[in-house]
């Protein structure tokens, strides 16, 4: 069931699953690469490894062009959760876009949950869900085709929460100088919703569009070193370094 309200927040009526990290399987990804070779999969009821292999891409636009492309990317790596930015999808108002795409490789499903909102064609972001991970899928918040926050829950009362984050390539042009504060105050509301809850793991992914190696420079006056600022005083970590 889904249901949507004026905060632009969806609400997805699914049944809860457990991890019964007891139960083996000899299900295996359908592509052997790197992460098969280094780590040790220890498979559960829900056919899940003991690891998620998370990422983030910049596609930068045309995506009803490119989604097959996509799909094959998110197959052969073996990804589980992958988040798209500028993905170009524009079409405003839309508050339950959920998209699903029948998997190459098997009978399963992947979920493809979009904010189209942005004002802009250059907007744009999405998260790539397989179906296991789906089933804990509860609520997503979304603001402008630049920020999406997904909540997935796990029992006993464990949440995920996967933020994709597209920032303005020109933060310091007028075209974007309200918007800022928009996107600043929204992720810090979302970090800190997070955070209220002893049980919930954040992970934020996307295009900054910044450098950071700039931005460790104290003289430096990057636009978007707020934001970078924010998620460090929320002990936040690249984990790219």
């Amino acid at each position: 069931m889904m249901n949507s309200n004026i905060n632009d927040t969806l609400i997805i009526d699914n049944s809860s699953h457990s991890f019964d990290i007891n139960v083996h399987s000899s299900t295996s990804h359908p592509f052997t690469n790197l992460d098969d070779k280094y780590n040790y999969l220890t498979y559960t009821s829900d056919n899940q490894s003991d690891y998620l292999k998370i990422g983030t891409i910049n596609i930068q636009g045309a995506y009803q062009l490119k989604l097959d492309n996509i799909i094959l990317y998110f197959t052969t790596y073996n990804f589980d959760i992958l988040t798209l930015t500028e993905t170009g999808f524009h079409t405003p108002y839309t508050h339950n876009n959920i998209q699903i795409v029948n998997h190459p490789n098997n009978n399963s499903k992947l979920y493809i949950i979009h904010d189209t909102n942005g004002e802009h064609k250059d907007t744009g972001v999405a998260i790539i869900l397989l179906k296991k991970l789906f089933k804990h899928f509860i609520t997503c918040i979304f603001l402008n085709g630049r920020l999406l926050h997904i909540t997935l829950k796990f029992k006993p009362h464990i949440s995920l929460n996967i933020i994709a984050a597209y920032l303005p390539a020109n933060p310091s042009s007028i075209h974007y100088k309200d918007s800022r504060s928009i996107y600043y105050t929204k992720l810090q509301s979302i970090i800190n919703s997070i955070i209220s809850s002893d049980k919930s793991h954040k992970l934020i992914l996307g295009d900054f569009n910044t450098d950071l190696d700039s931005i460790n420079n104290k003289s430096s006056n990057d636009s978007n070193f707020k934001f970078i600022k924010l998620l460090r005083n929320f002990q936040l970590y690249d984990l790219m370094h």
